[in-house]
């Protein structure tokens, strides 16, 4: 009987493992290629074209919420709901793992999935005037992103960031009228020197 070589299998599983990700990469578009792609305006339709439905527009409907059946979008890279009535989100949302900009601003969205913070293609996040999540925990959860670069907290009565706060990817922070001091305005510069924060 023939020994079994598990070296071999073992490495050609790690081989596997390797190139998952490279698959993955090559259905994501970079952001200014992404704007050039077709913007639906109806779930329904976009579930229509999933394959093909990368960006998603459903801003200032008087949405009260998101159906769970978003969460088969799985191709999306763009996803705009600002300015509807939103209390929470699906956890199928948790789906959307290619998403690249999340506007979800002006809304009342109360719990924030912790799964946002670990989409690995996320780069840009408007979460503005949504005061109701507990920013302090969902800022220590959005910490944890490798992609994040825009991020937009307006008007979220934010009064202070947590110290673990580390950023290490992004570039702008967008902190307008929340109740900051200007001692902790200093120490969030001082924190964060490489971010764009406006205050």
């Amino acid at each position: 009987m023939k020994k079994i070589n598990w070296n071999k299998i073992f490495i050609v599983f790690l081989c596997f493992l390797y190139v998952m990700p490279i698959w993955s990469d090559d259905r994501v578009f970079s952001l200014d290629n992404l704007e050039k792609e077709k913007l639906f305006f109806s779930i329904e339709e976009a579930i229509n074209e999933k394959d093909n439905a990368y960006r998603l527009c459903q801003g200032g409907r008087e949405l009260d919420e998101l159906p769970d059946y978003i969460g088969q979008l799985e191709m999306l890279q763009y996803f705009n709901a600002a300015q509807n009535h939103l209390l929470t989100l699906p956890e199928t949302f948790c789906n959307l793992q290619y998403i690249q900009e999340i506007n979800l601003a002006g809304n009342n969205i109360e719990v924030f999935l912790p799964c946002i913070g670990e989409m690995q293609y996320l780069k840009v996040m408007d979460f503005s005037s949504n005061p109701k999540i507990d920013w302090h925990k969902a800022l220590l959860n959005l910490n944890l992103s490798d992609s994040l670069e825009e991020l937009d907290l307006s008007y979220n009565e934010i009064y202070f960031l947590p110290d673990k706060i580390e950023f290490t990817h992004l570039k702008e922070l967008v902190l307008i009228g929340n109740p900051i001091s200007e001692e902790e305005m200093k120490r969030i510069k001082t924190k964060l020197k490489d971010v764009n924060i406006i205050f």
